[in-house]
């Protein structure tokens, strides 16, 4: 399945509110997304041919009824062997982000809100792209100077520990910053079928 034919298939599901079990695991509605849409789980680079799906939370913001950046985007492990020498433009980790499809969604208990998928490419040479090649670069300078990789480097991006608090695994994520400057932006929160689906999914 290619980008163009995901889209069209998560469009069905936007706007809606889906009933999924408490879980653990994090990735499980954007497992339930990949799933409706007539994908297989399985441990290619990539979920459709020609890019990436990123499912991701949002949070009611205390001061009122807008949806904000719940937390951080999981991309990709990183591989501290490949950091080293890996061009950004080669890495795996461009490879992941290039062409995304990333859905917005907002969860209470067991009602989940799928809203409107936000394509995004990060084509080389645009001034997205330059700002994760920047990141990217700062924080594999740091890693071949110090031998560490450390959260604090990247603006929009940034590696960090995956899992267990004091795990040697680290991942890259793409950092709220990202969700607010690049995604919120793009969703409508003042249509007023997302106000009620929202109204309802709070109840």
């Amino acid at each position: 399945m290619n980008v163009n034919q995901a889209l069209l298939k998560i469009k069905e599901l936007s706007n809606k509110i889906h009933k999924l079990p408490l879980s653990s695991n994090k990735g499980g509605v954007g497992h339930y997304i990949e799933l409706s849409i007539g994908l297989q789980l399985n441990s290619e680079c990539l979920d459709l041919v020609d890019g990436e799906i990123k499912a991701f939370p949002l949070k009611k913001n205390k001061s009122s009824d807008i949806l904000t950046a719940k937390e951080t985007i999981a991309i990709t492990m990183t591989d501290r062997d490949k950091l080293k020498s890996d061009l950004f433009s080669d890495s795996r980790l461009f490879k992941k982000i290039n062409r995304v499809i990333f859905v917005p969604y907002f969860r209470k208990g067991t009602n989940v809100l799928i809203l409107h998928p936000i394509f995004i490419e990060h084509n080389i040479g645009n001034n997205l792209f330059d700002k994760l090649k920047k990141d990217y670069e700062l924080i594999q300078k740091m890693f071949n100077e110090n031998g560490r990789i450390e959260s604090k480097y990247g603006e929009l991006i940034q590696s960090r520990t995956k899992g267990a608090k004091n795990s040697n695994s680290r991942a890259y994520y793409f950092k709220t910053n990202y969700v607010r400057e690049y995604l919120i932006p793009q969703i409508n929160f003042n249509d007023n079928k997302i106000k009620e689906l929202i109204k309802i999914v709070c109840i």
